[in-house]
């Protein structure tokens, strides 16, 4: 999909470059089963720098971790409302079995500098279920490797 965008992009002249930076993938909800499809079934992995999801580790979590543990220079970060904390505590765990270190960040004291760090990024939010991307969507993307090519 990518490439057929950046060509058709490059047809209209709207750009002038084949060149396919850094994707960063960033689910709300249930969209994780397409994140985790992508990162499951690969292509563009040396592009993909950053996983966010917001409020949406139900599931596939092993295809997460599959995917983080293949390099240091990515990141992954899972926000979690109350009725996901339980599953967040399971994710954490498969990191712990393989001895892959994450950070627990507080929501009233995590910094831009804490949430840009590459490697794995657990935060619980008090915030309800649907107001997740509308808070916190802007500051993930401003603390991705977009841009950084």
């Amino acid at each position: 999909l990518i490439d057929e965008v950046t060509h058709y992009l490059n047809e209209q002249h709207k750009i002038h470059t084949s060149k396919i930076g850094n994707i960063v993938l960033t689910t709300h909800s249930g969209g994780y089963k397409v994140t985790a499809a992508i990162l499951h079934q690969g292509g563009m992995t040396k592009n993909i720098m950053d996983v966010i999801l917001l409020d949406s580790s139900y599931g596939s979590l092993e295809w997460f971790v599959d995917w983080i543990k293949a390099s240091p220079r990515r990141r992954l970060v899972s926000m979690y409302t109350d009725h996901l904390a339980a599953t967040n505590k399971e994710f954490m765990g498969m990191f712990d079995k393989l001895g892959i270190k994450y950070q627990q960040l507080d929501e009233t004291t995590m910094t831009d500098a804490d949430l840009a760090k590459r490697g794995v990024t657990f935060f619980h939010t008090k915030g309800p279920h649907d107001h997740v991307p509308v808070e916190y969507f802007g500051r993930m993307i401003r603390t991705s490797e977009l841009g950084k090519e």
